[in-house]
C-alpha cells in the first residue's frame, strides 16, 4: 500500500440462502467501500472508512459483521465515528458494529482506527449486513 490514498473493495457476495432471505429481514452479504487516507504498509493509527450500501428500501441496517484481514487483531480496532448509538463489539476474528436500525434505503456509513495495519499489499474486508 504504497498509495497516499487506497481503495479495498471489501468481498462483495450473493445471499446464500435466497429464500429465507426473500421471506424475512436477515443477514445478507454487503457492498462495502473500504477506504483509507495514507495507508501502507505497517502504518500506524490508520483511520478506515466503511460504506456500506443499502441492501432494502424496506428494512433498516442494524449491524455490520467484518472479519478482519490478517495481521489485524479485533482488540487493534476502535470505532471513531458511526451511526448515533452504535458501538463496536469484537469478535474472535473480527467485530460487529451495530445499534438502533438505519433509516430504510439510507446506506450506512462508519471509521475504525487501526492500531497497525499490516505487512501487506492489499487487504479485504469480509462483511455481513444484517
Amino acid at each position: 500500500m504504497n498509495r497516499t490514498r487506497s481503495t479495498v473493495r471489501a468481498v462483495t457476495g450473493a445471499a446464500l440462502v435466497a429464500g429465507a432471505l426473500a421471506l424475512a429481514a436477515g443477514p445478507a452479504f454487503a457492498h462495502v467501500e473500504v477506504e483509507a487516507e495514507n495507508a501502507q504498509a505497517l502504518a500506524t493509527g490508520v483511520t478506515v472508512s466503511f460504506n456500506a450500501e443499502a441492501e432494502s428500501t424496506t428494512a433498516g441496517v442494524t449491524s455490520l459483521r467484518v472479519v478482519l484481514p490478517a495481521g489485524i487483531a479485533p482488540a487493534d480496532v476502535t470505532l471513531a465515528q458511526g451511526p448515533d448509538g452504535w458501538t463496536l463489539t469484537p469478535a474472535e476474528d473480527g467485530y460487529t458494529v451495530s445499534g438502533p436500525a438505519v433509516t430504510p434505503g439510507k446506506d450506512v456509513a462508519y471509521k475504525v482506527t487501526v492500531r497497525q495495519l499490516p505487512d501487506a499489499k492489499e487487504l479485504a474486508f469480509k462483511t455481513l449486513q444484517t
